[in-house]
């Protein structure tokens, strides 16, 4: 065999040499061909991650920069489970933000459900819950309306973080709740003591049921949902409620969310953002998250990602429909909200994205802007809502579903709810609009407004400088979801190297605004679809009537239910099947609670922390 050369090998001379020579040669190239192909082999560091880096068990997507152009983090795809990992490196304490796309698939709700389950029931989730307290772990989670978000961190170090995340993803790829902790936490009925009769009856209960009752009396949930409606229609993932509808949540049985987690929970349609300090290589973590994933699913999957781009084609009201929607409210002078939602039909990279939200912000918010000028100051306004404020809003989910933009308003007073005020409004709405479009250039107005919109560009810029230079804070309890949308949007654009802070879009921006002389809105406020369409109007009404409506529901569905226990228990007497309800059901929570002790026996650290900051860089230096 002969490596590099194509002729024979020559004979006369010192053939010993020669053919030593060759071997060495031959070994030479080996080695070097098994270096180039030894499946361990990874970058050093994140300034060394190219478009064909793979090791360790995952291939490079993308990498991240920071405020100062230098890569801090990179996005990896797990070869095995297409599992989408995004790496960053902060000097804080190790932590994840693991999410689930959960698009919403009927109005029972089970997202939120699913998120309420997997966090604590079972085996597997207990399991997780118990060990937080003894490793120093914090952990929440929340739904949104297409993903659903499960943050930790934990102060005892990276192996204690690995077994963590080991213990998450196991709890929620795995669950083993039992039927009678869904209907626990989904919706049941309780027992308890009439005060004025003394007498038992049945009350509507569960965690989920609970919390989505008392939030579907909030005006701006009932603002928000006609939203959906307007946009998508009434079936739309984007319209379906994800904490679920009261009516969907009472119709749910354990095998609609065991349905759900098996069609939205498994590794591919999963990701997490894991920010860890430099206390060991690249090759090393992504080593371990290897380990992890391999023991959650063991062999490879054909399934693939649910991508909001193969969501189904949105089925809008007419545009420029007018929707008085109630909710239930005892006082019916009650304050709510006025809104208007343009079409979701916009198309936008992400540095449209920007201006445009930049633009929203200094057009709709705070008190130095136009619309709050226009409808809430006192000395200024030109039409009198008895609003206290006036607010922009696009989508936090809006690449891939039309970049959808609502204006509202907030106090309205009760008197200026109705159709009529909201055809009003829009009219003076849109005509603001057409009037920045139309300021001349050079004009005071103009330069007065884009230098609004510079002032909130700058604030930007120092949000996503904060963003990279502080510590995330997955798992706290006052923790948002920041991080997962920035990396969202900055993923849908093309390219390799990303930059977190989207200085490329900030300083673009920046020129094209330039001394605020020009007016750029005369052609971006059309292309926005802002100018050239009527927006949809949105009112949320307060309503006794409903409100008493639901109340003599809720005592009907009681009354329902107890002839149904008099016919499971085969006794005469509302009261007597109550009872023998109430012994079953106590007897089921005695069960539970036992479970529930057994999972609680953790162990503690081994080795705990003297510290909260142990993992912190520094330099220890005696000044002369």
């Amino acid at each position: 065999m002969q490596i590099g050369d194509t002729g024979p090998m020559p004979l006369a001379g010192n053939s010993a040499h020669g053919t030593r020579r060759a071997v060495c040669l031959l070994m030479f190239c080996l080695l070097s061909l098994s270096a180039a192909l030894a499946p361990g082999a990874g970058p050093l560091n994140y300034a060394a991650i190219t478009p064909q880096t793979a090791a360790h068990g995952f291939r490079a997507a993308a990498v991240y920069l920071n405020d100062a152009g230098q890569p801090f983090g990179a996005r990896f795809i797990h070869q095995r489970t297409g599992f989408t990992l995004d790496l960053i490196q902060v000097q804080s304490v190790p932590q994840a933000f693991t999410w689930v796309n959960s698009f919403p698939v009927s109005p029972k709700g089970e997202p939120h459900t699913q998120e309420h389950l997997l966090m604590g029931k079972g085996k597997a989730g207990r399991a997780f819950a118990a060990s937080q307290s003894m490793t120093l772990t914090e952990a929440t989670a929340f739904t949104m309306q297409w993903r659903t978000c499960y943050p930790f961190n934990t102060k005892a170090g990276l192996p204690v973080f690995y077994d963590e995340f080991r213990l998450e993803l196991e709890a929620l790829v795995h669950p083993d709740y039992t039927d009678e902790e869904i209907r626990r936490e989904v919706r049941n009925f309780g027992v308890s003591e009439n005060p004025a009769t003394h007498q038992l009856r049945l009350e509507e209960k569960g965690t989920v049921y609970n919390e989505m009752v008392s939030s579907m009396n909030n005006p701006n949930w009932a603002l928000f949902k006609q939203l959906g409606i307007d946009l998508y229609g009434p079936d739309h993932p984007m319209a379906l409620n994800a904490g679920g509808d009261p009516s969907g949540i009472r119709e749910m049985v354990p095998a609609d969310i065991r349905n759900f987690h098996d069609r939205h929970y498994y590794l591919a349609n999963m990701g997490a953002i894991v920010s860890l300090p430099n206390s060991e290589t690249l090759d090393a973590e992504l080593t371990k998250l290897d380990q992890v994933l391999n023991a959650i699913q063991p062999g490879a999957s054909a399934r693939k990602s649910q991508s909001e781009d193969a969501l189904p084609r949105p089925q809008p009201l007419p545009t420029g429909s007018i929707q008085v929607v109630d909710f239930p409210f005892e006082n019916e002078n009650q304050p709510s909200y006025i809104g208007l939602a343009w079409p979701a039909n916009r198309k936008l990279n992400s540095r449209d994205t920007l201006l445009m939200e930049l633009f929203l912000d200094s057009f709709a918010g705070d008190t130095s802007t136009d619309l709050y000028r226009v409808f809430i100051n006192s000395k200024t306004r030109r039409m009198d809502l008895g609003a206290q404020g006036v607010f922009a809003y696009v989508s936090d989910f809006g690449d891939a579903q039309g970049l959808p933009v609502l204006i509202g308003f907030n106090e309205v007073a009760a008197a200026n709810l109705t159709e009529a005020k909201v055809k009003e409004v829009r009219t003076l709405v849109t005509a603001e609009l057409a009037r920045i479009a139309a300021l001349p250039d050079g004009s005071p107005e103009l330069t007065e407004f884009n230098a609004l919109v510079r002032g909130r560009l700058v604030d930007q810029k120092r949000q996503l400088a904060k963003l990279v230079n502080t510590p995330p804070g997955f798992g706290a309890r006052s923790g948002n979801s920041a991080w997962m949308e920035q990396l969202y949007h900055l993923n849908r654009a093309p390219g390799f190297q990303r930059s977190v802070t989207q200085k490329p879009d900030t300083d673009a921006i920046d020129a094209l605004v330039g001394d605020g002389s020009k007016n750029i809105w005369r052609d971006l406020l059309p292309r926005w679809h802002l100018t050239d369409a009527t927006p949809y109007g949105i009112v949320a009404h307060p309503s006794a009537t409903l409100l008493k409506k639901q109340q003599q529901e809720a005592l009907d569905r009681a009354a329902t239910e107890a002839r149904r226990l008099e016919t499971l228990y085969r006794v005469s007497g509302d009261q007597i099947a109550i009872a023998r309800y109430q012994k079953d059901y106590d007897a089921a929570s005695v069960r539970l609670d036992e479970i529930t002790n057994a999972a609680s026996a953790s162990r503690f650290l081994d080795a705990p922390p003297l510290t909260l900051d142990d993992q912190l860089e520094y330099k220890q230096a005696r000044l002369s």
